[in-house]
């Protein structure tokens, strides 16, 4: 009964992430860049960086992370990225103006990858804590997927991930670092 309050903030959490992404779609929708205000070019480098395949991995992993546990973050990783699919085709359907069940097949084709695919994440978000070198594997499997943005007018975008990636990578080896050295220290100050 412990993780069900944290497994239902990861599910409310994907709804969010699901609508957001949705709506930062619509904004930035207008097909001539001529056209475009300030807030579509920012809808639109959210876009950008929302839909790609990285954004969704982070919130499978961050929801195993946050549960702490590996079959509570396989379970959260599979929930959370699951909300934000449904979330995400419920919105369009009404900022479109269309019926959800059009979409009912590109649903249930995401939700199947979702089992395939986020519930091992989310089990890595959750290995995220552990101070031998699985933790560390486990906290780069998100920077080091998220440098493909496959816009070539997403140049921004690009760059802005790939600085988040380094500098996620980076702190994911250092707190592995400080971990591993903690444990070290605390052993070699144990009394035998």
């Amino acid at each position: 009964m412990r993780g069900t309050p944290r497994s239902l903030s990861c599910l409310l959490a994907g709804a969010a992430f699901g609508a957001l992404d949705s709506v930062v779609n619509h904004v930035s929708s207008i097909t001539d860049p001529a056209a475009l205000t300030t807030g579509q070019q920012v809808a639109r480098f959210l876009s950008y960086l929302l839909n790609a395949g990285w954004a969704w991995a982070a919130l499978a992993v961050l929801a195993g992370w946050w549960v702490r546990t590996w079959l509570l973050g396989a379970a959260a990783g599979w929930v959370s990225v699951s909300g934000a699919v449904l979330a995400y085709y419920v919105t369009d359907a009404r900022v479109r103006g269309e019926s959800f069940s059009s979409y009912g097949g590109e649903v249930l084709l995401w939700l199947a990858a979702c089992v395939l695919l986020c519930a091992p994440l989310g089990l890595a978000g959750a290995c995220t804590r552990r101070r031998d070198v699985w933790g560390l594997v486990a906290g780069l499997v998100v920077p080091v997927g998220a440098g493909v943005i496959v816009y070539p007018e997403a140049v921004w975008a690009r760059w802005t991930v790939w600085v988040v990636a380094a500098v996620g990578a980076v702190l994911s080896v250092r707190r592995w670092w400080d971990r591993r050295s903690r444990s070290a220290s605390a052993d070699v100050g144990a009394p035998s």
